[in-house]
């Protein structure tokens, strides 16, 4: 997942509340240039078309482009198409410098997941894929929040969702109330006390 820093944004941006979610994504990202940003308030309004319509014109000049990979992969994602999402997401392993090889094993295994369990074997693998990793290299905690809420382990999400909220994660401030993966636990009430904890207004039902 594509990290971002939260340097470039000032602390009156992170606290206003009037803010729509995604222009707080799009002030943190003004360093990939304007183009690259018009598919972002796209994908957290879900209009996973658009956001991916709008991701393959900045490939189509830029193939390397970084942003426009995880945002045209996400959609993919979020929208339910695993197959193209599992391409994708080998296609950018491979072009940032993962072995063929190596990148074909590990994504064949996503495939075989999917076409065998559904989109649960999809969420399920990558998540037992990103706890081995974690042990190698920690990263964000927010991730495992997510792929444990695909998956229905709501206690597990908790935990990570707090474990992302101590750690200062910038991934949980920019995505939480927009993911689709925890639509339903937002009528949680560890969910409203997150939200209310990290600062953000609460969200009507």
């Amino acid at each position: 997942m594509l990290r971002v820093s939260l340097k470039t944004l000032g602390s009156d941006v992170l606290s206003a509340e009037t803010e729509p979610e995604w222009t707080v994504v799009a002030l943190s990202l003004v360093r990939f240039g304007k183009a690259d940003l018009t598919a972002v308030p796209e994908l957290t309004g879900r209009k996973y078309d658009m956001a991916i319509e709008g991701g393959r014109k900045i490939l189509e000049m830029d193939r390397a482009n970084g942003l426009a990979r995880w945002l045209v992969t996400t959609a993919y994602e979020r929208k339910g198409d695993i197959s193209k999402t599992i391409d994708m997401q080998e296609e950018t392993a491979v072009l940032y410098g993962e072995n063929k090889e190596a990148a074909a094993e590990r994504f064949t295994r996503l495939r075989r997941a999917y076409q065998s369990l559904g989109a649960q074997g999809y969420w399920r693998t990558n998540l037992e894929q990103h706890l081995s990793e974690w042990k190698k290299n920690p990263g964000d905690p927010y991730g495992h929040a997510v792929l444990y809420a695909r998956v229905g382990e709501k206690d597990h999400v908790f935990g990570w969702l707090e474990k992302a909220h101590q750690a200062r994660s910038q991934e949980l401030l920019f995505w939480l109330r927009t993911d689709p993966a925890f639509d339903l636990l937002r009528s949680d009430p560890r969910y409203a006390d997150l939200v209310h904890r990290i600062g953000f207004p609460q969200q009507t039902q």
